[in-house]
Formats: structure tokens, C-alpha cells, sequence
């Protein structure tokens, strides 16, 4: 079923109710790019068999509403960008009910849902998750996401995992195990309203970039880090780790970092 719907630019409204998925493995962009898509239910859908439901719902800019079936196997390896690009997006119902503990690919799952108000990932299992980059770039309305239950020991890369998320004021990663993590780029850049951050647990000895990790987080005030946390050899003149950041730049970096920053910076 890959790409089935795909580029359907006028649909509006489909039914599913008669559709037999029990034998189907590949649903990637099966609706992506339904831009005229309101709402979609395919919650009668059997989705126990399929491994991958990348971009299924790519850029169907108008659906505001989703109503997903269970999934109740441990078959889906990717699930990268499945919601990205879904402008209008407020509601997603039975997310909870999806079973994720061999996903490897959660890449842009979220990214740009700009109406997506809350989010509820209590039952979201990223155990042997690789990939979080973009996962939730351009979230403008989410004031607060709450992952404490994420495991993150297998993830490589968190590029741009919360940038551009204007809303959200805190945020605690101190959970985090980042041993394995090797980019980070643009990690929180942009989000202009974080005021308060804890990543005292982030351990950078395998990261490889961290370029504008916090860039232009103009209100961060409180940033809870290790010493060790910034290693000399990530950052060059031309990273732009803290630009944009006076006030944590000039009341704790500085002080932590004498030899590797220098204001202005």
C-alpha cells in the first residue's frame, strides 16, 4: 500500500471501512501529501503486520484530526515523519495503543505540527530508537512535552529534536542517556520562550557535532550541564553553540568555559 493515496491533492474524505490490511507490511506514504484531508479514520485498519508507516500521513496539511487503529505487535521498525508537515493537526486518537519497542526511525514524526497542542507519549517506547532528529522541529503551539519515559541509550542523532518549538518554557532531559549519541545539531536552536533546562545527565564523549545546539534561545536564564559536558574539540569559532543566548552565556558559561569562550561571543 505504499503511496497508495499519495499526491491526491483533492481528496477530502475517504472510507476505509472496507479495506482488508491483515496481510500488508509497507504502508510508507500512503496518504502523504492528501492536502485537501480534514480528517481520516483508520482505526478498523489491521496494522499488525506492517514494519513500516513512514510519511504515511506527510504534509496533509488541513487533517486536523486522526483517529489511528491498535497496534498490538512489535513489527514496526520506521515511523519516521508520519505526522510531519500536518499544519492543522490538533487531535490524535489511540496514539497510546501503539507498540513501538522495535522502531528504529522516529525521525520528523512530529515535525511541523504547528496546532498540536498536547501530546501525550506516556506509552511511546524509543528503546531501541536510533534516530529522534526533527522529531519535533516546528512544533509552534506545544507548550510542554513530557518524555520522561523516553530511553534514549541507542539514539545516534537528536539534530533539531526540539527546534523551532516556540512555546515550551522547561524542559528536563536529566532522564537522557546520550553514550551513543553523535550529532546534536540545532538541537534547541530557536526556541525563543525556553527559559529552564536540565540536561545534567547529557554525557558528549561520543558526540561528534553539536553546531547551534542552543542558538538564539534568547531567554534561557537556567541551564543545568556538567563540566564535562563541552568538550574543546566540538567547538570552533563557527559553531555557534551559545550565539543568540545572552543571558546564560555571560552568567554561567563564561565562568564554566573561560578558555574555550570569550564574550561576545
Amino acid at each position: 500500500m505504499t503511496r497508495m493515496f499519495s499526491g491526491c491533492t483533492s481528496l477530502e474524505e475517504i472510507n476505509l471501512s472496507n479495506f482488508k490490511t491483515d496481510n500488508v507490511i509497507d504502508m510508507n506514504s500512503m496518504f502523504g501529501g492528501c492536502i485537501s484531508l480534514k480528517e481520516i479514520n483508520i482505526s478498523k485498519l489491521n496494522i499488525d503486520k506492517v514494519k513500516n508507516i513512514s510519511s504515511i500521513f506527510s504534509n496533509c496539511k488541513k487533517l486536523k484530526i486522526i483517529n489511528l487503529p491498535n497496534c498490538l505487535n512489535n513489527n514496526l521498525k520506521d515511523m519516521s515523519n508520519i505526522f510531519c508537515g500536518c499544519h492543522s493537526l490538533e487531535e490524535i486518537n489511540n496514539f497510546s495503543n501503539f507498540k513501538t519497542n522495535n522502531v528504529k526511525y522516529m525521525n520528523g514524526m512530529f515535525s511541523r505540527c504547528r496546532a498540536l497542542k498536547e501530546l501525550d507519549l506516556s506509552n511511546l517506547s524509543t528503546e531501541n530508537a536510533e534516530d529522534l532528529s526533527d522529531m519535533f522541529l516546528g512544533c509552534e503551539s506545544l507548550k510542554e512535552i513530557d518524555i520522561s519515559n523516553f530511553k534514549t541509550n541507542n539514539v545516534k542523532y537528536m539534530n533539531y529534536m526540539f527546534s523551532r518549538c516556540y512555546s515550551i518554557k522547561k524542559s528536563d532531559l536529566s532522564n537522557f542517556n546520550i553514550n551513543n549519541l553523535e550529532e546534536m545539531n540545532d538541537m534547541f536552536s530557536n526556541c525563543y520562550s525556553l527559559a529552564e533546562l536540565n540536561i545534567s545527565s547529557f554525557n558528549t564523549d561520543n558526540v561528534k557535532c553539536m553546531k547551534m545546539m542552543f542558538f538564539d534561545c534568547s531567554s534561557l536564564k537556567e541551564l543545568n550541564i556538567n563540566k564535562s559536558f563541552i568538550k574543546e574539540r566540538l567547538i570552533t569559532s563557527k559553531d555557534n553553540v551559545f550565539s543568540g543566548c545572552p543571558k546564560i552565556f555571560r552568567n554561567k558559561i563564561q565562568s564554566i568555559y573561560p578558555k574555550i569562550f570569550v564574550w561576545p561571543y
